[in-house]
């Protein structure tokens, strides 16, 4: 067993997703792996510094998103909310065409998420 069980409790997210299971995510963010579930928020293989600040936290699920569009990252049916999608994509569109990596991305999510396969992966917040 390790420090607290955390390569564990990744696998056993692994376990999870491949199961199907809704609302579970995982991928390696900057070198730590991080698992994320919505009533749970996010689990890391290291520890992270500025856990709680919100921006940190933001930056991270939008990796999350991106990783799990690209086939970098794994998720299972209904992880992620399509509010927030459609915002970060719209957030995303704002900067000019000159900035095309933004603009590029915020099309490969919305092929992905609405569009794709993806839209299982979304749910609606009531």
């Amino acid at each position: 067993m390790t420090f607290w069980g955390i390569d564990e409790y990744h696998a056993a997210v692994r376990v999870k997703i491949a199961k199907h299971e809704p609302g579970w995510a995982q991928s390696e963010i900057d070198g730590i792996l991080f698992s994320h579930h919505p009533a749970r928020g996010f689990t890391s293989s290291e520890p992270v510094h500025n856990a709680l600040d919100e921006p940190r936290v933001r930056d991270v699920y939008d990796k999350l998103l991106v990783d799990v569009a690209r086939g970098e990252g794994l998720a299972s049916p209904k992880s992620f909310c399509r509010d927030y999608v459609k915002r970060l994509i719209k957030g995303l569109r704002v900067f000019p065409d000159g900035t095309s990596d933004k603009r590029r991305r915020a099309d490969m999510l919305q092929g992905f998420y609405f569009e794709g396969s993806g839209q299982a992966l979304l749910y609606t917040r009531h």
